[in-house]
């Protein structure tokens, strides 16, 4: 895909702008959550052949100038950024980063009721922006008053609000008709009930009424109380181990945060270490620009790693240090990173076997097997 959209966590209306806005572009769009902490790190490397980037609702706290850096290499590139939010950039951010793409802000949101257009704001959210349905007052009318609408006058950009933008509910909005807006509000429930299952899930959930499922899902119920805890998965292939690993996260304490999943058979041995920590231009032929690394994108949520088994001994050391603090360098960086990662890894190979004939470090296996899950065979 060559557009991506970038939306909030924790909040309904992140998912329901999300699904809107890729109803706008024709479903030919890639969507992403991120934390207005982690939106310099998603810009830094985004998926190969995206050439627009909409970001809906995310603030632009954090690192301003890790943020502000990449932009200007995203603008190198020809990757066009258009950020739409109801609340206003700081000054800072006008003059440093703002003015590095196109920007889309309506101040004018406020409390109203209104027949032609009943919106609401909450704290927090940021709904988007529409050319008819700002309030020309911050009191509240009456139900059953029609409140005077008018166009939002403070915008940070000559950009108009882009048609695939509208509020539910408006009279007009982003060329909507009344008849499509009025469908949009009677399945507001309806969506609103997917959006939260899905955000919950990501489609991928346990199913069955055996013991043994039943035994499963009691266990990773009580695994997931422990963010911190290692988890190391048996099963043989195709039993669903990578869902298991997705339910523990999404039921624990970081399930707001990314969750991260890498084969560590599917990657040449020798680009494992970047893959693991990313590196800095130049180091080596081909890196043409930094990139992050999956524990740095990774950091405060989880990382699953796949046929840990297949990790060569070379890998496996470099994996044992990260384990042991947390601290890592980019490849051919100098300067030390930290990731706060909750690590769950898998395998259908015995490792204990592995480690007797010396393809795996024990060392290793004892800090992977903190907690042992073992899934139930298909048959």
């Amino acid at each position: 895909m060559d557009k991506l959209i970038l939306t909030g966590y924790g909040w309904t209306d992140y998912a329901v702008a999300a699904a809107v806005a890729l109803k706008g572009l024709g479903g030919l769009a890639d969507v992403a959550g991120v934390s207005k902490r982690r939106l310099p790190e998603m810009l830094e490397a985004p998926a190969k052949g995206v050439r627009n980037i909409y970001i809906l609702g995310v603030a632009l706290g954090g690192d301003e100038p890790r943020l502000a850096s990449a932009l200007k290499a995203l603008r190198r590139h020809g990757v066009a950024v258009t950020w739409i939010s109801a609340v206003a950039a700081s000054e800072s951010q006008v003059q440093d980063v703002l003015p590095l793409m196109k920007a889309v802000v309506d101040e004018t949101v406020t409390w109203t009721r209104s027949r032609s257009c009943p919106t609401r704001r909450r704290a927090g959210a940021c709904p988007p922006p529409c050319a008819t349905t700002a309030s020309s007052s911050r009191r509240r009318s009456s139900p059953t008053a029609t409140t005077r609408t008018r166009q939002p006058t403070r915008w940070r950009s000559a950009a108009s609000p882009p048609a695939f933008f509208p509020r539910r509910g408006a009279k007009t909005c982003g060329g909507w008709s009344r008849t499509t807006a009025a469908t949009a509000g009677a399945s507001w429930s309806a969506s609103r009930s997917r959006s939260a299952h899905y955000r919950r899930y990501r489609g991928r959930e346990l199913v069955g009424k055996s013991q043994q499922i039943r035994t499963l899902q009691e266990r990773v119920n009580r695994i997931a109380l422990y963010p911190d805890a290692r988890v190391l998965i048996l099963g043989e292939s195709g039993t669903g181990k990578e869902t298991v690993a997705q339910q523990i996260h999404n039921k624990s304490p970081r399930a707001k945060e990314p969750f991260y999943a890498f084969n560590c058979a599917s990657v040449n041995p020798s680009l494992l270490e970047s893959r693991f920590f990313g590196h800095e231009k130049g180091a080596f032929t081909g890196a043409d620009r930094a990139a992050a690394g999956l524990f740095e994108l990774a950091n405060g949520g989880t990382l699953f790693l796949d046929e840990i088994g297949e990790l060569p001994l070379d890998a496996q050391g470099l994996l044992l240090r990260v384990l042991e603090g947390g601290r890592f360098m980019r490849m051919g960086g100098s300067e030390e990173h930290f990731a706060d990662v909750r690590l769950i890894t898998a395998t259908n190979r015995n490792l204990p076997a592995r480690v007797r004939e010396g393809k795996f470090r024990g060392d290793l296996y004892q800090r992977l097997n903190v907690v042992q899950l073992r899934i139930p065979a298909l048959r």
